[in-house]
């Protein structure tokens, strides 16, 4: 048996070593690695580097994008997924990652973290809201979120910006 495994391809190999399976490993393992693969080629056209700004998208899509902008300036303090803004503008999670990325520079994720630490800066410095109630009032789930976030996009932390 072993002198006919060797001359088998690694497929035909592992339907062979599990016969009791009815070859249902290997089309499980096909099945698996198409998915990887999959899953690697979308992340991959996700992080591919933007084109500069002057090319701007179609009209219909910006208007789309300016669309997607505005619902995350109205709802910030809201939990909103991409599925969630896709939907308010009729496109497909795909299409609105890329063509946000195009026209703005940033994901709608980027974006949307930078009106809330915006907000948060503003409300920081004019108002005598504690870091609980700015981070609420900005869609972070709680105070440590937000100077989690806050600190990487700033490089200082909530409590020492307002005293600055």
């Amino acid at each position: 048996m072993d002198e006919q495994l060797s001359t088998l391809t690694p497929d035909l190999r592992l339907g062979a070593v599990a016969p009791s399976t009815g070859g249902s490993v290997a089309a499980e393992l096909a099945e698996l690695v198409a998915e990887l693969v999959a899953e690697l080629v979308y992340l991959s056209v996700l992080t591919l580097p933007t084109e500069p700004m002057a090319d701007r998208p179609l009209p219909q899509e910006d208007s789309r994008i300016q669309a997607a902008a505005a619902m995350m300036r109205a709802r910030l303090a809201d939990p909103i997924g991409l599925s969630d803004i896709a939907a308010e503008v009729n496109l497909s999670v795909f299409h609105l990652v890329r063509v946000f990325k195009k026209a703005t520079g940033m994901t709608p994720y980027q974006y949307l973290t930078h009106l809330r630490i915006e907000e948060a800066k503003q409300l920081l410095r004019h108002t005598g809201l504690t870091i609980g109630q700015v981070a609420l009032r900005c869609g972070f789930a709680s105070p440590g979120a937000l100077s989690t976030a806050f600190l990487r996009h700033t490089g200082t932390r909530p409590s020492v910006y307002r005293s600055s």
